[in-house]
């Protein structure tokens, strides 16, 4: 059975009336959810290096492929809603010690995610939708970034990133990166599924 036919069976379990809605998650989700976020911190573990660098958007760039890569991974076996906040608000209990607004970007971008695609009435189910959630997770964070440094007045005129047109470059440059990583995460996930180690969550009937 090839990635289609896997995709197209585990598709069908879901009634289409029911993707909408939130399904349980089991506990064993949540091991492999918190192991992904518990990952993709490890992996990141090089960002206080260039924490206190004054260029805006260089932070979501060393941790943006690695930290999609794993939310993919995990979004990629736990197709639920809710996943993707699990899987931040694991990360934000650490990052929360580091500097409590990583936590508050990291937790405000999950639930801005999570609400775009229960208001469009999509879930984790589709391919696109789990692509496109991965991929702006971080990205989603560099408008809360800038918001707090405008209400902090944390930002000097000397910022690398104090003009548009390199904001909007970084920006660009994050999310080609998180989609790199995303769909990393997602060929990894497959490729786990076909040689039996990875069980894609399903909806039992």
């Amino acid at each position: 059975m090839d990635q289609k036919e896997l995709d197209k069976e585990i598709f069908n379990n879901v009634k289409k009336e029911e993707i909408t809605r939130f399904e349980k998650i089991t506990v064993r989700d949540f091991v492999f959810l918190a192991i992904c976020a518990a990952s993709s911190l490890l992996f990141s573990a090089v960002m206080p290096l260039v924490a206190n660098v004054p260029v805006y958007g260089l932070i979501q760039i060393v941790v943006g492929f690695q930290t999609s890569l794993f939310f993919a991974l995990g979004l990629f076996k736990v197709r639920k809603r809710g996943s993707i906040l699990f899987m931040a608000v694991c990360s934000g209990i650490v990052q929360v010690f580091m500097a409590p607004v990583m936590f508050f970007m990291s937790i405000s971008s999950a639930l801005i995610i999570e609400l775009i695609f229960l208001i469009f009435k999509k879930g984790y189910h589709y391919n696109v939708i789990r692509i496109l959630a991965t991929t702006l997770y971080i990205p989603f964070q560099m408008p809360l970034l800038w918001i707090y440094y405008e209400i902090m007045n944390n930002l000097p005129s000397s910022y690398v990133g104090n003009t548009w047109w390199f904001i909007l470059l970084m920006v660009l440059a994050v999310v080609l990166i998180c989609f790199l990583g995303t769909l990393s995460g997602s060929l990894i996930g497959k490729e786990l599924q076909k040689a039996g180690v990875l069980d894609v969550s399903r909806k039992k009937q």
